[in-house]
């Protein structure tokens, strides 16, 4: 079974803003329970359908992708590197594999594989997965087999972070370049990757 998050619930000032503008969204959506949603039965096929979900995905791994090859400010010094996997799991053949993406979904890591700079996009990457991973058809809940609900559920997520975040001071770009640490076993495996992904060593 799957855990699924309740609706983030913004904060009052927020949530004034949202119910004078749109009012609909919160009655479409109101507050609901942690609930589980049930695993798809063994044997079972369910025909490929394009969901809401997918663009959310999209999205999701943008930014991924972004904190991969982005620098932080100051980055050589702070001592520019990445867990490796995370670089690996991002590039080779990820465009050609359900099962890299689910599993980057279902287990996000914690732990922030970036820069450290990146500690809160990374926070942010973890709470929109937990959205994102979930089979919503299968939940019990009827305003979660919303298509709607992905859109809803973690563009409240995003508003929430931006608020939280408004008054951080905006970091420039490093002169530095970002170095990706790679064992000769992952170069072989990026190589010959199917994958339509630049090969990069030094991100500029």
């Amino acid at each position: 079974m799957g855990e699924l998050a309740p609706i983030p619930m913004l904060e009052s000032e927020l949530l004034d803003a949202v119910r004078r503008v749109y009012p609909q969204r919160l009655k479409s959506f109101p507050a609901n329970n942690r609930d589980f949603v049930s695993p798809k039965p063994q044997g079972v096929v369910i025909p490929f359908e394009r969901q809401p979900r997918h663009d959310v995905e999209s999205a999701f791994f943008l930014l991924a992708w972004w904190m991969v090859f982005a620098q932080p400010r100051d980055g050589e010094i702070k001592g520019a590197t990445m867990d490796p996997f995370i670089y690996k799991a991002m590039t080779s053949d990820f465009g050609n594999s359900i099962e890299s993406r689910d599993a980057l979904l279902k287990g996000w890591p914690a732990k922030n594989p970036f820069h450290a700079e990146y500690e809160k996009g990374n926070t942010l990457l973890r709470k929109l997965s937990t959205f994102i991973a979930p089979e919503l058809q299968f939940a019990a809940d009827t305003s979660r087999k919303n298509p709607e609900y992905i859109f809803e559920a973690t563009q409240r997520v995003l508003i929430q972070h931006l608020w939280e975040e408004k008054d951080t001071d905006p970091k420039p770009k490093s002169a530095y370049k970002l170095r990706v640490p790679r064992t000769d076993a992952d170069e072989a495996t990026f190589i010959s990757s199917a994958s339509t992904a630049k090969r990069v060593s030094d991100v500029s």
